[in-house]
């Protein structure tokens, strides 16, 4: 993959004559079977393909294979799977196999574009790339009917034989009544942000709708459920973007600003016991870099205790934000460096009612009610990225003001916020 690519996302559908007869025309040259659901995934495809012709003649699309990435989407996979392979099969797309690997993941995900069949086909329905939005639209329902709010049950370790460490299973979603408290008021809050940001313009990222997801719902009773976790992730959005990428979105067509809480777990830890921050960057002056101070930090606030060794998501992300490899750097030695310059960490693992989960909670509460008042009150879109949030440069004054009163609100000490 490389920066001119462009994400396959299948988010629109034929809206001409032209080009529904276009999508016929092409469904028979490729023989397959002529399945409703097949004619709306060649739609997508090729609406896909047009938009990156236009955007840059030659750049090629991308998009994952698994079944997963078609998962509660318009597009299923069994429907894109055999129209795909006869595109390639069949000379109507430029295709390079390719796998990504992130992480612990790797899979199929495949280049392709397309070739010169395909628009000479296109051409004799009086469609061109360049033109492509004038017969596509997008589609009003990209999924399935999502719930505002989820609900999961805690991670599970999964031991297989051989493995050096437990594997991490992700928690199931669980059953949410959404007529009783608290689900009705929390799931009210994110349909009206969700709701406002629908009749809003993003232009430089995706974003299809904001969930809530809450962690551990199974430990503890039905109120308990709903004080764990707790972010607003944006579904097929822009949270996944690098901080660099983000700079380049914009809102109703206007530039805007990244504004962050600074130390956001470490303000509300601290809160929490009723102690006051030390005056000051908390991970400067330590004797270690920066990034590495507060990435033993933050790999902290995940763990019961005091990690032993660096994470290889931890590793991963200094090394891609920083530059820094964590390996140089003994675990044992910047958590006393930490510890003496923050001596409340010497207590952390021993307050069962102080753990990741409530942190968070406390903080995607502020930044919620931030993003919410800003829409319903100030008619003013704002993105939230976990413990910051994306709005017009015109608006970062009034943002600013409402995302202090907001965390002071909910932890009981205002934040110094800044730029990213």
């Amino acid at each position: 993959m490389n920066e001119r690519d462009h994400f396959s996302r299948l988010w629109h559908k034929p809206k001409t004559n032209e080009a529904i007869q276009f999508i016929s025309a092409l469904l028979k040259e490729l023989s397959v079977r002529h399945l409703k659901a097949r004619e709306r995934a060649l739609g997508a495809l090729v609406a896909d393909i047009l938009c990156a012709e236009a955007n840059e003649p030659g750049a090629y699309c991308y998009r994952p294979m698994a079944t997963s990435d078609f998962s509660r989407r318009r597009i299923g996979y069994k429907a894109f799977r055999p129209v795909f392979d006869r595109m390639r099969e069949q000379g109507f797309i430029d295709y390079i196999p390719h796998r990504f690997c992130l992480k612990k993941l790797t899979g199929e995900c495949p280049r392709f574009r397309g070739s010169g069949r395909l628009f000479r086909l296109a051409w004799n329905f009086g469609i061109a790339p360049a033109e492509w939005d004038k017969h596509f639209e997008r589609a009003a329902a990209l999924y399935a009917k999502e719930p505002p709010i989820v609900l999961k049950a805690q991670n599970r370790k999964h031991w297989r034989y051989g493995m050096e460490a437990p594997e991490k299973v992700p928690g199931r979603r669980l059953k949410v009544d959404p007529t009783r408290s608290p689900a009705k008021e929390l799931a009210r809050q994110v349909e009206e942000i969700n709701e406002f940001a629908e009749r809003q313009t993003i232009e430089g990222a995706s974003h299809a709708f904001f969930q809530r997801v809450f962690a551990n719902g199974d430990d503890g009773g039905e109120g308990a459920a709903f004080r764990l976790g707790a972010r607003l992730y944006s579904v097929d959005g822009y949270q996944s973007m690098t901080q660099a990428q983000r700079r380049h979105i914009r809102i109703n067509g206007e530039e805007t600003v990244e504004l962050d809480i600074n130390a956001s777990f470490l303000r509300i830890y601290y809160a929490m016991r009723s102690t006051p921050l030390p005056a000051g960057d908390p991970y400067e002056g330590l004797g270690i870099p920066r990034p590495v101070a507060k990435a033993w930090v933050l790999m902290t606030f995940g763990c019961k205790g005091f990690p032993t060794k660096w994470s290889e998501n931890v590793k991963g992300k200094v090394e891609q934000k920083a530059g820094i490899d964590l390996m140089k750097y003994r675990v044992s030695e910047v958590s006393k460096a930490v510890r003496n310059r923050l001596k409340l960490f010497n207590d952390w693992g021993k307050n069962a009612d102080i753990n990741w989960g409530v942190l968070q909670f406390k903080e995607s509460n502020a930044v919620i009610d931030c993003v919410h008042t800003l829409a319903t009150k100030h008619s003013v879109l704002a993105l939230p990225v976990f413990d910051s949030i994306i709005v017009p440069k015109s608006q970062e004054h009034i943002a600013r003001t409402i995302l202090v009163d907001c965390f002071d609100k909910e932890v009981g000490v205002r934040p110094t916020i800044s730029k990213k």
